[in-house]
């Protein structure tokens, strides 16, 4: 999570402030990963702050990004780490936005009898950088429906191949996005926009 991007407020919040007054009088961090070490050090409750940052990113984003469930937990001494599946949010034109999903680590440390999420060390993230397949997105497959308008649009997201139909009003309508299977996104385009899948090149659409 870069902390720089969040919003001031919730940072205020669980900062240090004798701390914050100390940092003041001394000189600025020399580099980025310096800065972010320094503003981490001034969390007093990580557990809580990433609570309410995770919140004010769905918020951001219109929706939550799903991280379940924790696989591949291992630990170290007084610290874990497991692989969590996030997601990089996307959309097409004026479409709902769709979560393209990544694996993720997510590190934890033990304090006394409990376990806390905590952020990764510089040495950490550096032998994260080099696993294979972290931080790869896959694909997004979705269909949306919005009956308002009557529009359709899916496919594979951030790729090809992907369609929309556009319903009457469109370019005026609020849209109320709603997911729809792949089957009723055929259904509707082949009722109301008389496409016919079979005359369709890519097998994509025939399966």
């Amino acid at each position: 999570m870069e902390l720089a991007m969040l919003d001031s407020d919730v940072l205020k919040r669980h900062q240090d402030s004798k701390r914050l007054k100390q940092l003041e009088k001394e000189p600025p961090p020399e580099s980025e990963e310096d800065l972010r070490e320094m503003m981490v050090g001034l969390i007093i409750d990580k557990r809580t702050f990433y609570n309410e940052a995770s919140a004010f990113f769905a918020e951001d984003r219109r929706r939550l990004a799903p991280r379940g469930p924790l696989k591949e937990v291992q630990r170290t001494g007084d610290r874990a780490r497991g692989i969590a599946t996030d997601r990089t949010f996307s959309s097409r034109g004026d479409g709902p936005l769709v979560g393209t999903p990544y694996p993720s680590p997510y590190y934890f440390a033990r304090r006394g009898s409990r376990w806390r999420i905590d952020v990764p060390t510089a040495q950490e993230q550096e032998h994260d950088a080099q696993q294979p397949g972290l931080y790869q997105p896959g694909q997004a497959e979705a269909y949306h429906h919005c009956p308002h308008c009557g529009s359709l649009q899916g496919g594979i997201y951030e790729e090809e191949p992907f369609k929309t139909f556009s319903g009457e009003g469109r370019e005026s309508c609020d849209h109320q996005w709603k997911e729809i299977t792949r089957e009723r996104f055929k259904e509707l385009a082949t009722e109301r926009f008389n496409i016919r899948w079979n005359d369709e090149p890519d097998p994509f659409w025939k399966r």
